[in-house]
């Protein structure tokens, strides 16, 4: 027996804030190592092409993404790794006048989803919600996204300090607080829309240039020291969290040099930046530190962004966004995070790190729940958590045990080997496996 891999040829889906070299071929390769633990695997590029290649239940044919269409006869013989719950957001004024899209939206989900007999979803919480949405016509197993590579945990703890100095190459430009002669009037009168709702607050006809401020010189070396929070801003995106984040960050740190908050610029990133300065304007001066950053990190630079963190911070609402969490916290790097369901599979109930956080209005009916619940954090708890991530990097020992901890809980979800575990025991419950 062996195992037919397809992949989309743009990669595999990931949230619109993963930062290179952490890609869909990353995580991709990290399956089929875990695959491979279990039987041969072939890569295949037309799925029209592999039913001569399934014959007799010794072949199983590995779908990934939701574009994919798959073949009739390949129907019993395939495992589909269902991509995240269908993206709906509603407004509660608007429900009566949507309820026919949405029903649309569920019913072709729904449809693409029973093309196959055998779905695997990456979070129990969604998993329980699609078999709400299909019933019994699907047999559905929860397999983890798998941690791409993590390094020796203990080795980068071993060099990392709070106060010990950091550098690391960007080839791209990058807004630093530490030489932007930011201020209120700065961007006044010309754009006044940076809101928690981000782009959304933006009319489309305003002509309002985006970039259109200071900026810090591109290339060279980026000197970082004290705490360093990384974090990803994305200003179109609700549930994001960017507004909340840099906002309790500045009012947090508005009077502490030694704390960093360095972001990746993703989305639109003119854009974002434009709403970052403006929010980080309506701070200034201030003594804590915020650089942001265009495009994705060269591997090197990846490399040195992951030993200079002390903390990854993820306040995204998204349902499903957790593998950036899952890929910082399995090298050893604390995270704080938007406790939403998927977060409390992967860091326990007890994880003290947990950003609080509450559903955002939702509509549905008893007979026909929407999938997909988005979660908005709670600004204060936002704030204190990351008061305690601050406090706990002072104390080497009790930050060192923290790391170890949270690492070695993804490591035992979302390792190769445990991802290979998870996905055998779903065959052989399946009986598409046995030994």
């Amino acid at each position: 027996m062996k195992f037919l891999m397809h992949i989309p040829a743009n990669g595999l889906s990931l949230p619109p804030l993963a930062p290179s070299p952490y890609s869909g071929q990353t995580v991709a390769d990290a399956y089929e190592r875990a695959f491979a633990k279990i039987a041969p695997v072939t890569k295949i590029s037309d799925l029209s092409k592999v039913d001569t290649l399934v014959g007799g239940g010794e072949n199983i044919v590995i779908v990934f993404g939701e574009q994919n269409e798959v073949p009739p006869a390949l129907k019993d013989s395939t495992v589909l790794f269902a991509g995240p719950s269908p993206d709906i957001s509603f407004d509660e004024t608007s429900v009566s006048e949507e309820r026919a899209t949405v029903d649309s939206i569920l019913d072709k989900w729904a449809a693409h989803l029973r093309q196959s007999r055998h779905l695997v979803i990456s979070s129990v919480a969604e998993k329980a919600e699609v078999e709400a949405l299909l019933g019994n016509t699907c047999s559905t197993g929860f397999v983890s996204v798998p941690v791409s590579g993590a390094a020796s945990v203990e080795q980068r703890l071993s060099h990392w300090s709070a106060g010990r100095g950091w550098e690391i190459g960007f080839g791209q430009p990058v807004i630093d607080t530490r030489t932007m002669a930011l201020s209120a009037e700065i961007l006044a009168p010309r754009v006044r829309f940076a809101s928690k709702q981000g782009g959304e607050a933006l009319p489309p006809d305003s002509g309002v240039p985006t970039a259109d401020f200071p900026q810090s010189e591109a290339g060279g070396k980026l000197q970082l020291d004290g705490v360093v929070f990384v974090a990803d801003v994305e200003a179109q995106t609700p549930n994001s969290g960017w507004w909340d984040l840099i906002t309790a960050f500045c009012d947090l740190f508005r009077n502490e040099p030694r704390a960093t908050l360095l972001a990746r610029l993703a989305g639109d990133e003119d854009r974002s930046a434009t709403y970052l300065v403006e929010l980080l304007c309506r701070y200034a001066p201030m003594a804590c530190r915020v650089v942001a950053f265009r495009g994705p990190l060269d591997a090197s630079a990846y490399a040195q962004l992951m030993a200079a963190a002390s903390f990854y911070v993820h306040p995204s609402g998204i349902p499903g966004n957790a593998q950036l969490p899952i890929e910082f916290a399995a090298n050893g790097i604390p995270v704080i995070g938007a406790f939403t369901p998927v977060m409390k599979e992967i860091f326990e109930v007890n994880y003290p790190l947990a950003v609080q956080v509450h559903p955002c209005d939702r509509a549905g009916t008893a007979d026909r729940p929407l999938p997909g619940t988005r979660y908005d954090v709670v600004w204060q708890s936002l704030r204190d958590q990351l008061a305690a991530g601050f406090a706990l990097a002072a104390h080497r020992d009790d930050y060192t045990r923290h790391a170890l901890e949270s690492a070695a809980k993804v490591q035992n979800r979302s390792s190769v080997s445990s991802v290979s575990a998870q996905f055998l025991d779903y065959l052989r419950g399946s009986n598409l496996f046995d030994r």
